[in-house]
C-alpha cells in the first residue's frame, strides 16, 4: 500500500508542476487554459482524498466513519467533475467554442446529476458504496452503474473526435483519444479487480500527456478562429522545403476578407468575430486535413498546401467559392461575405525563397483587392 501512496505523491508533484507552469505562461486560448487548469486541480484533490481514503480505513470511531463516508462520496464524485470537464474541453478543441446550454447540453447533463445523487445517497444506502463498523469501505450493488454514468463523458469525446476526424489535425486527434482510451481501461481493469488501485494515476498520467502534446501547443493557436496563429506560420515557414516527401510542389494562398472594418463599425465586434470564424471553418472544410491553415492578420488568412497538381488548389478554391455563395444567398448574415485572394505554386527558376512565394502571392492578393474598390469606384 505504501508504495501505491508514494505514487499518488509523485503523481500530485506532477500535476502541481503543471498548474504552477500554466499560471505562469499566457496562452492564446483563455478558455482552454482555464478548462484545463480546472482539471488538474481537481485531479489533485481526486489523488488527495483518495489517499486520505485508504489511511482512514479500519479506524473505527464515529467521527471516522462518518469522515470516511464524506471521503468515499467525494472519491465518486470529484472524477466525474474532471470528465465533464474534460468533455467540454474536447468539444472547444474540437468545435472551437464551449458548446452552449441548450436542451441538448442539459440533456448531456442527465448523467452527471443522477450520479451525484446517488453518490451522497450512497452516505446513507449501500447503493455505491457503503462502509461497515469497522470503518472499512466496501462497494454496493450499483457500483458499476457510477462507472457508467462517469465514462458517458468520456466516450463522447470519442465520438466528436472521430465525427471530425478529417477536419483535426495530428496534434489534436491523437491526445484527445489517448486520454479518454486510458482511463477508461484502468477504471475497466480496476473494476473487475476489487482493491487495485490504479485508474486515478492513469488519469494524472493522462493529464500530463495532453498537456505536453496539447495544451503546451496552444500558445500558437489563435484564440478566436481555432487556426494556427502568425507565429506558428512565421515558424511553419523557416522549416518547410519546397517539396514534400511525396514529391507535391509548395503552393501558398492568402486571403483577405472585404470590408471587415466596416461590418465592425456597422454591426459590431460581435459580429465581425462571428464572420472571422464562419471564414476559418470554410477554410478547414475546402481544404484538407494535412493543409497549414492559419490567421495572420486582423482580417488575413493564408493556406500553405501541397500538391500533385494546379487543379488539386483550383479544387478548393472552388469549393470555398461555392460555400460562400450558398452561405450568402442563405439568412445567416444580413449582408454578404466577401473576400480577395492571391495564389500561387512554387516555380524553380523563379522563387529562391518560401518567403518570396509568400510575398509575391501577397502582392498579388492585394492587387485583386485593389480591382474590386476600383470597380466600385467606377
Amino acid at each position: 500500500m505504501d508504495q501505491v501512496i508514494y505514487l499518488y505523491i509523485f503523481m500530485i508533484a506532477i500535476l502541481i508542476a503543471i498548474y504552477i507552469n500554466m499560471v505562469e505562461q499566457k496562452y492564446n486560448n483563455i478558455a482552454a487554459d482555464s478548462l484545463f487548469r480546472k482539471i488538474v486541480l481537481i485531479s489533485i484533490a481526486m489523488l488527495v482524498v483518495d489517499i486520505g481514503h485508504e489511511y482512514l480505513s479500519g479506524i473505527s470511531g464515529t467521527w471516522n466513519m462518518w469522515l470516511m463516508n464524506i471521503l468515499s462520496f467525494l472519491v465518486f464524485v470529484l472524477p466525474s467533475f474532471v470528465m465533464i470537464s474534460w468533455f467540454k474541453y474536447s468539444f472547444l478543441l474540437i468545435k472551437g467554442e464551449l458548446p452552449k446550454k441548450s436542451r441538448t447540453y442539459y440533456l448531456i447533463l442527465i448523467p452527471i446529476v443522477v450520479h451525484i445523487v446517488i453518490s451522497f445517497l450512497s452516505i446513507f444506502f449501500p447503493l455505491y458504496f457503503y462502509v461497515d463498523v469497522n470503518n472499512i469501505y466496501h462497494r454496493g450493488d450499483l457500483y458499476f452503474l457510477s462507472i457508467i454514468l462517469q465514462y458517458f463523458y468520456l466516450v463522447l469525446p470519442i465520438i466528436m473526435v472521430v465525427i471530425n476526424r478529417n477536419k483535426l489535425r495530428d496534434d489534436k486527434f491523437f491526445p484527445l483519444v489517448f486520454f479518454t482510451i486510458i482511463p477508461i481501461t484502468g477504471g475497466i481493469i480496476q473494476g473487475f479487480y476489487y482493491g487495485l488501485l490504479i485508474i486515478l494515476p492513469l488519469v494524472a498520467f493522462s493529464i500530463f500527456v495532453a498537456y505536453i502534446f496539447i495544451q503546451s501547443k496552444l500558445i500558437a493557436i489563435d484564440y478566436l478562429t481555432n487556426l494556427m496563429n502568425k507565429g506558428a506560420f512565421e515558424n511553419y515557414i523557416n522549416n518547410i522545403k519546397f517539396f514534400d516527401k511525396k514529391k507535391r510542389v509548395l503552393s501558398v494562398s492568402i486571403f483577405d476578407l472585404d470590408g471587415l472594418k466596416n461590418i465592425n463599425d456597422n454591426f459590431g465586434h460581435l459580429t465581425g468575430d462571428k464572420i472571422l470564424r464562419e471564414f476559418s471553418n470554410q477554410l478547414i472544410a475546402c481544404f484538407d486535413r494535412n493543409d497549414f491553415i492559419a490567421r495572420i492578420g486582423g482580417d488575413e488568412f493564408v493556406v500553405v498546401k501541397y500538391i500533385e497538381n494546379i487543379n488539386v488548389l483550383d479544387s478548393s478554391l472552388e469549393r470555398l467559392e461555392n460555400a460562400f455563395e450558398h452561405l450568402n444567398q442563405g439568412t445567416a448574415f444580413p449582408f454578404p461575405i466577401n473576400y480577395s485572394f492571391g495564389c500561387n505554386v512554387f516555380k524553380e527558376g523563379k522563387h529562391h525563397s518560401v518567403q518570396e512565394l509568400i510575398e509575391e502571392v501577397d502582392r498579388i492578393m492585394y492587387e485583386n483587392k485593389g480591382k474590386k474598390t476600383n470597380t466600385r469606384t467606377n
